[in-house]
């Protein structure tokens, strides 16, 4: 290490020679040391020259030093920490003379993001919500969606009046190399402010306090990334009334509009016009108006998402002799979809994996038993069924599941999940009677809905022998109900198809359609001339063994439920039940 220590033993020099030593980047050591590259600038420049020990700590594990050279670059830290013993409370704002402050104005964003495309009305919508007085805008939406493009072309393009700085932090709520420190974030703040370092208090309740007296007569825009909960931001924001405050996050936190009215944008996926434009960004508008019809296929395989079309558009740009077409049809394999929508560290997977990361185990398990569902819509009754837990514990994970961006609740109390998010759900494991209980669960709702539409009928069929009660159903207390549940269940299609319909058990086949048995109850007026309850010819049951005769068969369901069992005088095709011709 000799030849590497300076005659002036400062701790910038020295941290510069170390860090050349070991081969890496200024990127690579503040990644891995959990810093940000600005803050290791200023201290390689000199600008900060005593870092904290918790700091210094990071820089030498990082740096993989052994104990004599962490030893050494600890002394040198010391020694360009201010002497005089000092609170760890922020000194008044007078404290710090104006003349030691910098007069140019600091702008710590991003470059602006190429290939931007499309997002009007999110632009102007995050424009409306940064008006009025010391607004703070929360962009919210799912991994992948592009909320940080988006803030980041607003920011350099749209901001009007905020002449006194642009201040950017990646808290990297969702990342696989842990959060920094709010003092942290605010020591980067205060310098970019022109704050020497030895005047930053070392707490951050006093950095905080010191952030928002020198931002409280100025015009800040303060961009916040990637946070993880209301928690995490509320040290961070700025004081005064002139100052915008944007905060980009996958949850919605709830607790940001409570406590500091935030005023929510939210950002869902491109449409698939602003899509196909998206991969012309890209790889050029000739290749992509050569074939349209395949650009919009991938733009849906993709799912709108632009992380997953930037993804797919990189693997096309390294293949400039394959075509669209050859891109959508190996897209089309569900079981590859998502592998050849990883690249290296990014992808939509990665992504996904670090939002289910951060939410509580009960909520993941739920999640993962929603990739078995065979449909694309569920309830709280569904989802309970699913995870062998109560309907109410079920509704709650949900819930937070919403929250999160992993599904979308459609209508009150009905939830999907974008096609990305719910092949990702499949690969995950399940318990094993995960899609029995929900199929019983099925049955169970059928047969309850039969047994409210025409009470005193017999069963239709025997339930099978492993079958698995579910722990709550819907209760169907009026006639709304019952054709609510029939409208939604016919819009659903199998997702086998007509061929997966045909090869269904019995329990799959009431399962998928049960809206057949309760339409023959409920939705259509009974052909005898009466309604459901009007009985002017005797019980239900009398009429229907008189008119299948003597040692008929009950019909079954199954999968061969079109079809007239021996016995029965009904013609093939009349569905459960024999019905009298027409009058």
């Amino acid at each position: 290490m000799a030849s590497y220590a300076p005659a002036d033993r400062s701790f910038g020099t020295l941290l510069f020679g170390l860090r050349r030593r070991a081969g890496l980047s200024q990127e690579d050591l503040a990644h891995a040391a959990g810093v940000s590259v600005r803050t290791l600038s200023y201290l390689e420049q000199g600008r900060s020259r005593g870092p904290q020990r918790r700091t210094v700590q990071a820089l030498a594990k990082a740096l993989g030093l052994d104990a004599a050279d962490a030893r050494e670059l600890e002394e040198a830290a010391s020694l360009g920490r201010p002497r005089p013993a000092r609170t760890a409370d922020a000194p008044p704002p007078a404290a710090a003379p104006e003349a030691t402050l910098n007069t140019s104005t600091p702008d710590l964003l991003p470059r602006a993001p190429r290939a931007f495309h499309g997002r009007a009305s999110e632009l102007a919508a995050l424009t409306r919500a940064t008006a009025g007085e010391a607004p703070v805008c929360l962009v919210i939406g799912p991994a992948g969606v592009g909320k940080t493009a988006l803030v980041l072309h607003w920011a350099h393009h749209d901001p009007a009046g905020l002449t006194d700085g642009r201040l950017y932090a990646d808290l990297r709520g969702f990342s696989d190399t842990g959060e920094p420190a709010a003092v942290e974030v605010l020591r980067e703040f205060l310098l970019a402010l022109g704050v020497p370092q030895e005047r930053i208090p070392e707490s951050a309740n006093g950095a905080a306090a010191l952030f928002r007296a020198l931002a409280a007569d100025r015009q800040l825009l303060v961009v916040l990334d990637n946070a993880r909960d209301s928690e995490q931001v509320r040290p961070l924001l700025p004081g005064g009334d002139r100052c915008v405050t944007v905060v980009t996050s996958r949850h919605r936190l709830p607790g940001l509009i409570v406590t500091d009215t935030a005023r929510p944008v939210a950002v869902d996926v491109l449409a698939p016009q602003d899509a196909t434009m998206l991969l012309a960004r890209i790889l050029g508008t000739e290749r992509v108006h050569a074939e349209p019809a395949a650009a919009l296929r991938l733009a849906e395989l993709c799912g709108g998402l632009p992380l997953a079309l930037r993804v797919a558009a990189a693997r096309l740009a390294g293949r400039p002799d394959w075509s669209l077409g050859t891109m959508a049809a190996e897209l089309s394999d569900e079981t590859r979809r998502l592998s050849l929508l990883d690249l290296e560290d990014t992808g939509v997977r990665a992504a996904l994996r670090l939002t289910l990361r951060q939410l509580p185990a009960h909520v993941a398990r739920l999640f993962a038993s929603l990739g078995r569902h065979p449909g694309t819509h569920v309830d709280r009754y569904a989802a309970a069924a699913l995870a062998g837990t109560d309907p109410a514990t079920a509704e709650s994970a949900l819930e937070r599941l919403a929250v999160a961006h992993l599904l979308t609740e459609t209508a009150p109390g009905r939830w999907t999940m974008h096609d990305l998010v719910r092949l990702y759900a499949r690969g995950l494991d399940a318990q094993p009677d995960t899609l029995k209980r929900v199929l019983d669960h099925y049955i169970t709702t059928a047969t309850g809905a039969v047994a409210a539409a025409e009470p005193g009928t017999e069963d239709c069929f025997p339930l099978p022998a492993d079958f698995l009660p579910p722990a709550a159903v819907r209760e169907f207390g009026d006639r709304s109900a019952r054709r609510g549940l029939v409208r939604r269940r016919a819009q659903q299609p199998h997702p086998g198809g007509r061929r997966g319909a045909r090869r269904r058990t019995a329990r799959q086949n009431l399962a998928h359609r049960h809206d057949d048995v309760a339409t023959d109850r409920v939705a259509r007026p009974r052909r005898l001339g009466t309604a459901p309850g009007d009985r002017p010819h005797g019980h239900a049951r009398q009429r229907r063994r008189a008119r299948r005769g003597p040692g008929a068969q009950r019909p079954r369901l199954g999968p061969d439920r079109g079809r007239a069992h021996p016995g029965s005088t009904r013609p093939p095709g009349s569905g459960l039940r024999a019905r009298r011709p027409r009058r």
